[in-house]
């Protein structure tokens, strides 16, 4: 039995629709009594119109509170969907980029392509990322490495994440609203712009070497924070596949698919994992 299904009946069954339906029963069990063991017309007529009474309240009550939970329900799945509708272009911006790292880090092109951006992402994203060379040069208009490209897109896509969350928090579904609020503080934001700017704040006072030392352990730590980044990612894009949502966005035309686009397959690959970043993608606190 589904989860509307039972939320249905459940509402015939509040307090006070359970008073009313015990006092429409009591007086009923009354009019038996009256008519059969005390042979009293009068009361039993009394008590029918009384059993009459209350059992009409309560279809009464249950009657309207549907209507205004109906009406309540649809209003919850028009926010939901404006709000889906609002954050489709940030999300497809988002997971083009998670494909722009995942096309970079790998030694080739798959063999079979996923189908949808959910298969895509519980494939081996997270163990795939851990080769990721953020030192390496990205493909923007501005020539920056791209650790610093990552920054920008991942900025940009926790703030309107921010925006979402803050517009429609108390207009949405709980279900949905808890998940937007899981995304707003996803651990990879604290790898990416977190270490991102504690690498930037560093070239003021360490050798390029160093920096570039560090940089490249961003994949590593990227890969141990990705995982219930996706999780969370794969709760949003099931919204889309509701009846009446939003059209999901498609998988497809990335890098991935596309030699043409940039990056190009294994551009910023790491020629050698460090030994410890397979730990510390099991580990449980990142």
């Amino acid at each position: 039995m589904s989860g509307k299904n039972i939320n249905r009946i459940s509402a015939f069954f509040q307090w006070p629709y359970v008073v009313l339906l015990a006092i429409s029963g009591i007086c009923f069990t009354i009019y038996i009594i009256s008519l059969v063991l005390l042979d009293n017309q009068h009361l039993g007529t009394w008590f029918s119109r009384l059993t009459a009474a209350t059992l009409g309240s309560y279809l009464t009550a249950i009657v309207v509170d549907k209507s205004f939970r109906d009406q309540e329900q649809k209003e919850k799945e028009r926010i939901k969907n404006i709000a889906l509708q609002d954050f489709r272009s940030p999300l497809d911006s988002h997971l083009h980029l998670l494909a722009k790292w995942y096309t970079a880090s790998r030694s080739e092109r798959p063999e079979e392509m996923p189908s949808s951006w959910t298969e895509f992402l519980q494939s081996d994203f997270s163990e795939t990322l851990e080769n990721m060379d953020f030192s390496a040069s990205a493909p923007a208009v501005k020539e920056q490495n791209w650790l610093t490209y990552s920054m920008g897109e991942t900025q940009e896509f926790k703030d309107k994440v921010s925006e979402i969350s803050t517009k429609y928090r108390y207009s949405m579904d709980s279900d949905m609203t808890a998940s937007f609020q899981k995304l707003e503080n996803s651990p990879l934001y604290e790898t990416i712009l977190g270490t991102g700017q504690n690498i930037q704040d560093m070239k003021e006072r360490s050798e390029p070497e160093h920096v570039e030392k560090e940089t490249k352990k961003v994949g590593p730590f990227a890969s141990a924070s990705v995982e219930s980044h996706i999780d969370i990612l794969c709760e949003i894009i099931s919204y889309y596949e509701d009846d009446d949502a939003p059209e999901i966005p498609v998988f497809e035309n990335t890098s991935l698919h596309n030699s043409n686009f940039a990056p190009a397959i294994g551009s910023a690959r790491l020629d050698d994992v460090p030994p410890w970043a397979e730990e510390l993608r099991n580990r449980e606190d990142l």
